[in-house]
């Protein structure tokens, strides 16, 4: 009987694989049938920026539902961006003729902040909401850089100045109902910055590598300083009484240095016949070749060097 058993089921082995419609498998489980799943709930959308309900905000510009507030009290540009950043609100970002005539009759011939600055690049000034470039209103002969000034003051004829960040003024808020806030830079909350032209330095008197000293900054929220300009390359240099590291390097691609903070390269202070080239050395230093040059060096990464850590400016 076993026999004959086995030799039935050869036989439908044999029919079923020349096509004839039989099946050994067993079936396959009837799937249910099809249930609509619920629509994915739709993204609720953004609470408006605290401002927007706010008595110190008033309308009135020519930017439809935006609102404004000049605060009374003077401060540094930092400290003018952060108190508006607390409202949910950015330093004011003046994209025509009709608003700045408006921040104009706000400010009753009074000067204060707006948000316009060229911390990010020297001689790039860029508006701190991202506002795009078009309407600039500077005085004649402005914006000159006339000794470190990077920041940008309304003046009581209505035009503009480019200012050093630490001299203080009121400030003018503008609160967008559709303005999101950058993320603010963990650095921010660390103490013991030293504070200048609206960037705050980590100074660091351990010597490490440049791949160390990378990761330090890193762990705070910040990067390794990044200079803009000869004004912020001496201040870093003056920190350190030898050689110390900057955010640029060579690592990726040999010969194209680039700022750990992917800023665009622009500024440079290589000294003579500097960068030499020499494979194993990809990173660079603000070396002393003599004590009042503060030019660059390229060197080994493994080389020990102090370094200072650079937190971003808010609102970037």
């Amino acid at each position: 009987m076993v026999g004959m058993l086995v030799r039935v089921r050869a036989w439908l082995l044999l029919i079923a694989g020349m096509g004839c419609g039989f099946d050994l498998r067993a079936p396959a489980a009837i799937d249910a049938p099809d249930v609509d799943a619920p629509d994915a709930a739709p993204d609720a959308p953004l609470a408006p920026p605290a401002c927007m309900t706010s008595p110190a905000y008033s309308a009135g510009g020519p930017q439809a539902e935006h609102r404004y507030r000049v605060v009374a009290a003077t401060s540094v540009y930092d400290d003018a961006v952060a108190t508006c950043a607390a409202d949910g609100a950015h330093l004011v970002a003046i994209e025509s003729m009709p608003e700045n005539m408006f921040i104009d009759t706000l400010l009753a011939n009074t000067e204060a902040w707006i948000g316009y600055d060229d911390l990010g690049r020297e001689g790039t000034f860029r508006w701190v909401n991202g506002a795009p470039e078009g309407f600039r209103d500077f005085a004649g002969g402005e914006p000159n850089d006339n000794g470190v000034e990077d920041c940008t003051m309304f003046r009581t004829d209505g035009s503009w100045n480019d200012e050093g960040c630490g001299e203080v003024y009121r400030a003018v808020c503008e609160c967008d109902p559709t303005y999101v806030a950058p993320p603010v830079a963990a650095c921010r909350a660390v103490a013991g910055a030293q504070v200048f032209n609206g960037r705050g330095y980590h100074v660091r008197t351990a010597y490490k590598s440049w791949l160390d000293a990378v990761a330090d900054c890193a762990a705070i929220g910040a990067y390794l300083a990044v200079p803009g300009d000869d004004d912020e390359n001496a201040y870093v240099d003056n920190r350190f009484a030898l050689d110390s590291w900057i955010g640029a390097s060579d690592r990726a691609v040999e010969g194209t240095f680039a700022w750990v903070n992917d800023a665009p390269v622009g500024y440079t202070r290589w000294g003579t016949a500097q960068p030499s080239g020499l494979l194993d050395e990809d990173c660079v230093a603000i070396a002393l070749v003599t004590p009042s040059s503060a030019s660059w060096d390229d060197a080994s990464c493994a080389t020990l060097r102090q370094f200072a850590c650079e937190c971003a400016p808010l609102a970037r």
